[in-house]
């Protein structure tokens, strides 16, 4: 009796199991994946229209540790508004802090900060805080992820 119990109930919970991956991955697959794919398409980038790049520029932007960020960096530092600056200091958090003393900072990092450097006509600093204290003195909104 028990083991029959235990089968139905692993059982329902297969069936739970692949309707949230059922539901899941579509919604993973327009809202991630289109837009990292759209974003390393040359030929896409070269059709599409400029509002169409912008938002989904900022999509990836949005996308936490996005493996994205360094190409959307690049295409931000070309295509970026002032509606971007907020997303660029909101995926500037996932970059590593750098030190007065730090020699290295990784090559993302350098192409987010030029891009806002660009846009800004400010140079905030090296670190998120930097920047987030920068924001927060201008009339910047912040991302609506924040």
């Amino acid at each position: 009796m028990k083991v029959k119990k235990k089968s139905r109930n692993l059982v329902y919970w297969l069936k739970r199991l692949l309707l949230v991956a059922v539901v899941s991955l579509p919604m993973f697959l327009y809202f991630v994946f289109l837009p990292l794919w759209r974003i390393h398409n040359p030929n896409w980038l070269n059709k599409a229209h400029p509002k169409e790049k912008l938002a989904t520029l900022h999509r990836v932007l949005s996308i936490p540790l996005g493996p994205g960020h360094h190409d959307a960096f690049l295409l931000a530092n070309d295509i970026g508004t002032k509606e971007t600056i907020p997303y660029l200091i909101s995926a500037l958090r996932w970059q590593a802090d750098n030190g007065p003393d730090d020699d290295i900072i990784v090559c993302t990092k350098i192409h987010c900060l030029d891009a806002l450097k660009k846009l800004t006509n400010h140079d905030a600093g090296l670190n998120f805080s930097d920047w987030r204290k920068w924001q927060r003195t201008q009339s910047v909104s912040l991302c609506s992820d924040q």
